[in-house]
């Protein structure tokens, strides 16, 4: 059995797959450039404990990664992810406390702007966990997370299960 692939002047290309019953082809779309069928993943985590001030929008510092297919998070400097594939990415954080006493608010932003938020108000919750469907251009958005507490401070406990921030690829645009 052989996969035999063919084209046509009007840039469609077929597949064929012999002595297979019905209809057995492959269209794909009229677009320029390449096709992304895969895109990276990323999971990184608080290698320690980080000290969370009151009432202030605080960069969460995810400083070890778990994994990084696309060598697209940042872990030293600035704790951001940025994809160099243009598409749609699934981003994800959860967050570990001292204590569930408090207002938190969760922010991903998008070049530093906020895009989503998640605002809980529980007094018995130490793990906040959120996600959000984000668009990136491929050649410079970057994301990253941000938290406050309202009226006292926190302190984010680390560990690869329990305060983190992962993404990964879902489709181009």
């Amino acid at each position: 059995m052989a996969l035999v692939i063919k084209g046509s002047s009007s840039g469609q290309i077929t597949v064929d797959v012999p002595s297979a019953s019905g209809t057995n082809t492959l269209t794909l779309p009229a677009k320029t450039g390449n096709i992304d069928i895969q895109g990276s993943a990323f999971k990184a985590y608080l290698g320690s404990n980080q000290s969370i001030s009151a009432d202030t929008h605080t960069k969460v510092q995810f400083n070890t990664e778990d994994f990084d297919t696309g060598s697209e998070y940042d872990n030293s400097s600035n704790y951001r992810f940025t994809p160099t594939t243009g598409g749609y990415y699934m981003l994800n954080t959860q967050l570990f406390t001292d204590s569930g006493s408090a207002r938190t608010i969760i922010r991903f932003r998008k070049n530093g702007s906020e895009i989503s938020n998640y605002d809980l108000t529980a007094s018995t919750i130490n793990c906040i966990s959120t996600s959000t469907l984000v668009n990136a251009n491929g050649t410079g958005d970057y994301f990253e997370v941000f938290v406050q507490f309202v009226g006292s401070g926190k302190t984010l406990a680390s560990g690869q299960t329990n305060t983190f921030f992962s993404g990964h690829f879902v489709r181009g645009t």
